[in-house]
Order: structure tokens, then sequence, then C-alpha cells
């Protein structure tokens, strides 16, 4: 009964602060060194194989300053991809979802022609498995592709079914709670990030 009531309440915060979380962007309570930081480490808390090839550098900065671009904060963003990937950005789903943000590579293609990415490459399949992830395996271009899309549901459906079209196609945005609980397990991760302080489900 406790985990039914804080679930609801984790979609509900998520409804409530949509107008702080979702469009127009807003400043992060954290700011440079110490949201970098953060970022970190929840990235290294959720994936502890997590390489400087795919992470190093400014990936924290590029990770807050993607977020925002897309009208998202960096805390909403963070919940989002640690429910998608665990913040593995070559991760594969049983559908065939491909990378840190989870996109299936025939969506892969219409953000590219949104975007304008001719650059774009699709990942290769043999003998029934991807041999190569192409773009999506790469954890910028993953999160950027990513975002877009969860821009173009959000932005149709409004949050929380827009969460849904993301994660289970526009078809199933209305799933109903409780047997649909990717909405809920993201409004913990968000709520464990934004009220609690520390990374907890934030991963």
């Amino acid at each position: 009964m406790k985990r039914i009531v804080f679930g609801a309440l984790a979609i509900g915060l998520l409804v409530m602060l949509a107008g702080a979380a979702i469009r127009p962007p807003v400043q992060s309570r954290l700011a440079g060194t110490a949201r970098a930081e953060r970022i970190r480490n929840i990235i290294v808390l959720a994936n502890p194989a997590a390489t400087l090839r795919d992470f190093g550098g400014d990936f924290p900065d590029f990770f807050a300053r993607e977020a925002e671009a897309h009208g998202f904060t960096w805390e909403l963003a963070a919940a989002w991809v640690g429910g998608e990937s665990g913040w593995d950005p070559r991760a594969v789903s049983p559908k065939g979802a491909v990378g840190l943000t989870q996109v299936m590579p025939v969506t892969a293609l219409v953000i590219a022609r949104g975007i304008g990415d001719h650059a774009y490459v699709a990942p290769t399949v043999v003998r029934g498995r991807y041999a190569t992830l192409g773009t999506l395996g790469d954890a910028r271009r993953s999160l950027v592709y990513g975002l877009t899309y969860l821009r173009w549901r959000v932005d149709l459906y409004g949050v929380v079914p827009g969460l849904r079209a993301y994660n289970r196609g526009d078809a199933a945005r209305t799933s109903p709670w409780p047997r649909d609980r990717y909405a809920e397990d993201i409004g913990l991760r968000f709520l464990a990030l934004t009220h609690r302080g520390g990374e907890g489900r934030g991963q």
C-alpha cells in the first residue's frame, strides 16, 4: 500500500512540476563544477564500467546543456536516462532499442531527418544481432537523439503520456497505472534527485 501511494505521488510530482522541469528551461540548483561532479557520480553509481571514452571530458556539462536546450532540467534528464539504459551507452533492449537513450533504429531515421543529421549511421545486423551500433552507440549523439524525440513526445502528449509514448510507443501512452510502471519509475528517480539530494534511484 505504501508503494502504491508513493508511486502515485511520484507521478503526481511529475505532473505538478511540469512547469518547472519542462519548457521553458530553468537554471539548475547546482551549477558548474558541483553539478558536473554530481552527474559523474550518478553515472558511475549506475554503471561502474563507465569509461572515459564515453563519459570523459566535458560530458557532464554537455549533458546538462543538452537537457536544458531541449527544455528539460538535467535532473529529469538524468532520471530518464537512468530508467532507459542504466547509463550504459551500448545497452540493447530485447525489442532492439539501442544506446544510452534506447532509441529504436527506425525511430532514429525519423529523428535524423528531423534534425538534418546527414551523418547518421544505422546499426548493422548480422545473424539477427547487432554487429555495430552506429550513431546510437555514441553516448553524446544518442543523448541528442533521445532528448529530441522525448521533446517531441512531451510537446505532443504532455509529461507523463509523453514519457510513456517514448518508452512504449504512441499507442501505449495511455496505459493505466499500475500496469504501466515506467512513468512511476522515472518519477521516483526524479524525486530522489531533486528532493533527497542524493543519487539514490536517480541512477
